[in-house]
């Protein structure tokens, strides 16, 4: 029950600035900043892209190309499969270790372990980081990034990032929301990789929102340190919105300090810049 009321308290810090700045109104100014660049290119129409017919008449070879491609298609399904799912029943009668692993409460409480282990019983945990953003000019922003790993094979990921930009007519800003739900794909002491999709939210002037896909690696090398880096890609208006997120932590029980990079796009506007935070594993 803790985990929840913790979770449900970051959720609301998440959505509280939008609801304050709900009625704020922008300055209106010949200026136009990275960020107003930013919507402007998320709120342009999609070019419909020419489309090719080609006739073939090559039709003699049809049902020899089809097996070759039927043969091509069940090997490349089945090593995606493998890739990113997994066969349970496998990995339960051959690789008990993979499934039966449990969570740490904090990375290297167990020489050589993350925040994976063989030998708790521990099933859940809650993650949170805040942190800081600047593109070392004009842009900076504040961050809250949570994750509730509900078993050691699925979490619930929530991020928010407040970016605001000094121009000479004032205070520009923009929201960008997160809500994920990852699949733990690769669950071992060292190194975890996740997938899965949510929701990513843009809000300046209006909420532009689309689907999301989402992947990330956490790397445990030597104690006390680790790295992770994910990205993300979401289709909001036709257009593709990608995020890069990268650190370097440094852990002492369950709390940590990190420092690493962040990168937005939208076709040719980047926002980028270096971060620095703490969290806390609960």
């Amino acid at each position: 029950m803790k985990l929840i009321f913790l979770f449900c308290i970051i959720v609301s810090l998440c959505l509280l600035p939008a609801f304050l700045n709900a009625d704020e109104k922008e300055n209106d100014s010949e200026e136009k900043g990275k960020l107003e660049k930013f919507e402007s290119e998320i709120e342009k129409p999609k070019d419909e892209s020419s489309t090719y017919s080609d006739d073939d008449d090559d039709d003699d070879d049809d049902d020899d190309d089809d097996d070759g491609c039927n043969i091509f298609c069940q090997i490349f399904v089945q090593i995606l499969y493998e890739l990113f799912i997994g066969h349970p029943e496998y990995e339960q009668t051959s690789h008990d270790f993979l499934w039966e692993i449990s969570l740490t409460d904090f990375p290297y409480q167990t020489p050589g372990c993350g925040i994976y282990d063989y030998h708790t019983n521990r099933k859940m945990q809650l993650q949170i980081n805040s942190y800081y953003f600047s593109n070392l000019d004009k842009i900076d922003g504040f961050s809250i990034r949570s994750r509730w790993l509900l078993t050691p094979f699925f979490s619930l990921d929530g991020n928010f990032i407040r970016l605001n930009e000094n121009l000479d007519s004032g205070t520009d800003k923009m929201d960008i929301y997160d809500f994920l739900f990852n699949y733990q794909r690769f669950r071992f002491p060292r190194v975890n990789w996740w997938w899965g999709m949510g929701m990513k939210t843009v809000k300046r002037e209006k909420y532009h929102s689309g689907l999301c896909l989402d992947t990330g690696l956490e790397i445990f090398p030597i104690k006390p340190f680790s790295a992770q880096i994910s990205a993300n890609i979401a289709s909001i208006n036709n257009h593709a919105v990608s995020e890069i997120f990268t650190k370097v932590r440094y852990h002492y029980k369950q709390g940590k300090i990190f420092f690493g990079y962040q990168h937005f796009q939208v076709k040719s506007e980047v926002i980028n810049g270096l971060i620095t935070g703490f969290g806390i594993y609960f």
